[in-house]
């Protein structure tokens, strides 16, 4: 609880996938709907971690119907809000393989465990605008019901990162050096080694 970030690495084959998947089910009592295991790639977005305007579908007269829509992150951080007994896990495979800078954009500072939102007080200091907060309060101020947008229906177009939700990630670290990570991302994460037996 006092460190909510973790980073396994090593070399390829020391386990760091096959005991975090048996570690989290363990955790999780099988239950799926605790944790998003996702594989980070060079072409993963902010827009498929946090939010985007992406094509939803084709009008009647055949154009492409674009919207705001969250990310797997973002509804996670939705649904860890929602259920804070709960605790809620977001595993990253391959992490050092997005650009990672993009992919966390102006939410780096909030996957602290100091600068988490704390729903049960009354004091929500930790909630940001993101790059798509003005979007969200057009629908708002448009009388738009998008509800299932916002992080926060009382505070439309910020977000937060819940108290209740670990980020793992996993790197192999013959692929790309931990170099990789800038100072600013490292700090932010407790890095265990795994190495052979």
């Amino acid at each position: 609880d006092e460190q909510p970030n973790v980073i396994f690495y090593g070399a390829p084959g020391t386990g760091k996938t096959y005991t975090l998947k048996n570690m989290i089910n363990l955790v999780c009592k099988g239950d799926t709907s605790l944790y998003e295991w996702v594989q980070f790639h060079p072409s993963y977005t902010y827009e498929d971690f946090i939010e985007g305007i992406k094509p939803t579908g084709i009008t009647k007269n055949g154009s492409v119907k674009l919207e705001l829509v969250n990310g797997i992150f973002k509804n996670l951080c939705k649904k860890a809000k929602k259920y804070k007994d709960n605790k809620y896990y977001f595993i990253a495979d391959e992490i050092n393989r997005a650009n990672l800078s993009a992919v966390f954009g102006e939410t780096l500072s909030l996957i602290e465990a100091d600068y988490r939102d704390d729903t049960n007080s009354k004091n929500r200091n930790n909630l940001i605008d993101t790059q798509y907060s003005q979007i969200e309060r057009a629908i708002v101020n448009g009388g738009s019901n998008k509800a299932d947008i916002y992080y926060d229906t009382d505070y439309p177009g910020k977000f937060g990162i819940p108290k209740n939700i670990y980020f793992i990630g996993i790197m192999n670290d013959v692929d790309k050096s931990i170099d990789a990570f800038d100072l600013a991302l490292r700090r932010r994460f407790k890095w265990i080694r795994k190495d052979c037996d």
